[in-house]
């Protein structure tokens, strides 16, 4: 599944990237989670999450992103943000996930 919010693709060596754009907030929040999970967490060993475009970030988000790589590192597999825009990496800090999910 695609949306004009996320899509994935492949990034090679069976890595899948979870690609966002726009504003992540509550309202767009169903949306998000319905892209991300038609590949179960756990389905492949790495997923990348790149929120390079995305603008405008809350907690509600931060919460899915961790919530989904929870899930992924129950079957051995790594979940992690591989590029941010600032507002993304500042929440993420914030909220405590910053480390969780890979963002450096």
């Amino acid at each position: 599944m695609s949306t004009d919010l996320a899509r994935w693709e492949a990034a090679g060596d069976g890595v899948l990237r979870l690609v966002v754009r726009g504003d992540l907030d509550l309202s767009v929040l169903d949306r998000l989670a319905e892209t991300m999970w038609t590949r179960a967490p756990g389905s492949v060993p790495q997923v990348e999450i790149d929120l390079g475009g995305v603008g405008y970030f809350d907690t509600s988000v931060a919460r899915t992103l961790e919530r989904y790589r929870v899930e992924a590192s129950a079957h051995d597999a790594d979940v992690r943000v591989v590029v941010a825009s600032p507002v993304p990496l500042l929440v993420l800090r914030l909220a405590g996930l910053r480390e969780l999910l890979g963002v450096g």
